[in-house]
């Protein structure tokens, strides 16, 4: 069957589909929009090792690797996919549905935290937008969560969803009810519920308990499975929000559109000298809106809202830029009006020369409307 998938239809071309299988990656278009795409392959592969040819007695073999999990080779093709895409200026989307590394001694070997390093490398630098967004039943545990967290992109570029049947945790419910669970706490449990116990024979008692240790047990895992869920994400705020697969085309086009505006704002913010860094102009951006709206909707969760207000202010801030660019110029000339030799342009400058472009602009106007050679402020 033919089925809509979450890009444009006929847009998508794999790269690199013969090594690491573990992981795809590849190009296709969102509502025209070229992006990147990392995603997970779920079923079991297998890795094709050749044989040494400087040694005689070596033979080429065949590894099974697992799904869901990342292994050296699959990490280095995940950071390298990143690298790529950051050079490109392409958004990013990661379909993430990894269940943590591989940690066997062979996988130490072939570096695998080297290569798991060097994905927190290229995603902390990424300036174009990045939605991770766990899918259906996906889930994102351990390791594999802590190299493709948002808070590692100090940039304000990365934002993290999940469909509300995926789960997202450093452990497994069972591994975390049997670790904060064990069998002497549930039958201490178990007795405390069933207080009859305690009056029969010591025996059937301990029968009972094992009896009922099972639905006790299932009923632990679940307790722990409700922390992993996406209630509980969006409540700790891990996840900005729940998106159906269903409706995921949809919305990321949505989504997609309005963090390009954006970031794009936001440049030209940092180049107005209205922000540091890029960071601080998305965060300025926000808390701008939050200010004007303050009943209004929070960020990223109505994006139509949004993009239309980053529109309007567009204009405004496209002329604080202007008159930021401006301003270098218009104070040096009123600051010479007031100096009456180049003694005391010297000992004022000393303090004004802190910013490069106030000096390049200081030194254009003194040499040609104020006659002072550049050697003056030199030293």
């Amino acid at each position: 069957m033919d089925r809509s998938g979450l890009f444009d239809r006929g847009s998508w071309t794999e790269t690199l589909e013969g090594w690491a299988k573990t992981v795809v990656a590849g190009r296709a278009t969102l509502g025209g929009i070229p992006c990147g795409v990392i995603l997970v392959e779920t079923r079991l592969t297998k890795k094709f090792n050749p044989a040494d040819p400087a040694d005689p007695t070596s033979a080429s073999s065949f590894v099974t690797q697992a799904g869901q999990v990342w292994f050296p080779d699959s990490a280095r093709k995940t950071a390298d996919a990143l690298d790529d895409f950051h050079h490109e200026r392409l958004p990013c989307f990661i379909l993430a549905n990894w269940r943590g590394f591989s940690g066997g001694m062979r996988d130490m070997y072939d570096e695998v935290l080297k290569f798991g390093a060097s994905i927190v490398d290229n995603l902390r630098v990424y300036t174009a937008p990045v939605f991770i967004y766990i899918p259906p039943f996906g889930e994102l545990r351990g390791g594999a969560w802590v190299v493709v967290d948002p808070v590692i992109n100090h940039n304000g570029a990365v934002e993290m969803y999940c469909d509300p049947t995926s789960r997202g945790g450093i452990l497994e419910a069972s591994g975390v009810a049997e670790i904060k669970f064990r069998d002497n706490d549930v039958r201490e449990l178990i007795r405390r519920s069933n207080p009859e116990l305690t009056s029969i024979d010591p025996k059937k008692a301990r029968e009972e308990e094992n009896n009922l240790l099972p639905r006790y047990r299932d009923v632990a895992v679940r307790f722990a499975d409700l922390h992993d869920t996406y209630v509980r994400m969006k409540a700790v705020g891990v996840v900005r929000d729940v998106i159906p697969w269903k409706d995921s085309r949809r919305i990321f086009a949505g989504k997609l559109t309005r963090k390009l505006k954006e970031l794009e704002v936001a440049n030209d913010l940092v180049e107005a000298k209205v922000a540091p860094t890029l960071a601080e102009a998305v965060r300025f951006i926000q808390e701008t809106f939050r200010t004007e709206n303050p009943t209004g909707p929070a960020w990223g969760t109505d994006d139509k809202t949004h993009l239309q207000w980053l529109e309007e202010q567009r204009g405004k801030w496209e002329t604080v830029k202007s008159e930021k660019e401006a301003a270098p110029e218009g104070s040096i000339r009123d600051f010479l009006a007031s100096c009456q030799s180049p003694e005391d342009i010297k000992k004022c400058f000393a303090e004004l020369f802190k910013d490069k472009q106030f000096a390049e602009a200081a030194a254009e106007v003194l040499q040609q409307e104020a006659g002072v050679s550049s050697t003056v402020f030199e030293d």
